[in-house]
């Protein structure tokens, strides 16, 4: 989600000089696509970048601006989804080999596909009390048009193919994963 300090981003003209922090390189290259200058900022220290005003808003999930008091360095919240954060958790393939079967059934019983359901649901229902303390402390949540949104997607829309082109950089099919992607966000991810 977008969450900024003075004014809300409506538009991609209200991208124009502002400076977002943002998770990775990827959401980075997104952010200079809507016209934002994109900086890499520790978690840790994105609270006392917002007061000093050295950024002008982040690119964050809902559930982690109470936990760090964002709210209280943020006026406007876009409610309007324009990425999906995916959440991982990886073991490296040689490690995993290694274990013994009963270990490698304990891990294979419980990851996969309800796994991802089960903590989406999690992350989910951090949504809501995460919106209330963000209004309660004074905040402004808005949307934008599907019009707009669609204007985002278009200007972002290259970004595909830098994620893309580094995939096949380093040997992978970077486009039947982009294609993989979709297929899981349409079928699982959030309308």
């Amino acid at each position: 989600m977008i969450h900024s300090r003075e004014k809300p981003m409506k538009s991609l003209d209200d991208f124009k000089g502002v400076r977002f922090r943002v998770p990775g390189r990827f959401v980075g290259e997104a952010a200079k696509a809507l016209g934002a200058t994109p900086v890499g900022i520790p978690l840790p220290g994105v609270y006392e970048a917002l007061q000093r005003g050295q950024v002008d808003g982040m690119f964050i999930n809902w559930a982690i601006v109470p936990p760090y008091r964002l709210h209280e360095v943020t006026k406007f919240h876009l409610e309007t989804p324009v990425y999906q954060s995916p959440i991982l958790t990886l073991m490296n393939q040689r490690s995993y080999d290694k274990l013994p079967p009963e270990m490698k059934k304990l891990i294979d019983d419980n990851s996969g596909i309800g796994y991802t359901k089960q903590i989406g649901e999690v992350w989910d229902e951090l949504t809501v009390p995460a919106k209330k303390t963000i209004v309660d402390g004074g905040g402004t949540l808005y949307s934008i048009s599907d019009a707009e949104k669609q204007r985002w997607i278009k200007a972002v829309r290259p970004v595909y193919q830098i994620w893309i082109g580094e995939m096949n950089k380093r040997g992978l099919p970077g486009q039947k994963m982009f294609d993989d992607l979709l297929a899981t966000t349409a079928k699982y991810g959030r309308k």
